[in-house]
C-alpha cells in the first residue's frame, strides 16, 4: 500500500480545516463591523431626534451648536446619505 496518497488525503483534510476557521474568523470580523455600523447609525438617529426636538420644542435651530457633537459621526452621515438617499441631520 503507497503512503503517497495518503499524505495528500491528510494533507488536503488540513488544508480544509485551516480554510475554514480562516472562513469564519472572517465573517466574524464582517459581523463585528456591521455591529459597529448599526451603532453608529442608532448614534446619528438619536442625535438627529435630539436636534428636531430642539428646533420645535425650544425653538433654536441648534445646528452651529450641534457640529462638533457629531463631527466624529460625520462620514457616516455621508454613507447614510449615500445609502437612503435621503439627508440625514
Amino acid at each position: 500500500m503507497p503512503i503517497a496518497p495518503l499524505k495528500h488525503l491528510f494533507i488536503n483534510i488540513f488544508n480544509w480545516a485551516i480554510f475554514r476557521n480562516n472562513l469564519n474568523r472572517r465573517k466574524m470580523k464582517i459581523g463585528k463591523r456591521l455591529n459597529v455600523h448599526q451603532g453608529r447609525v442608532e448614534q446619528l438617529n438619536q442625535l438627529q431626534d435630539k436636534r428636531l426636538y430642539q428646533i420645535l420644542y425650544l425653538g433654536i435651530d441648534t445646528k452651529m451648536m450641534n457640529i462638533m457633537e457629531y463631527s466624529h459621526l460625520q462620514k457616516d452621515v455621508s454613507l447614510c446619505r449615500r445609502r437612503n438617499g435621503s439627508a440625514l441631520i
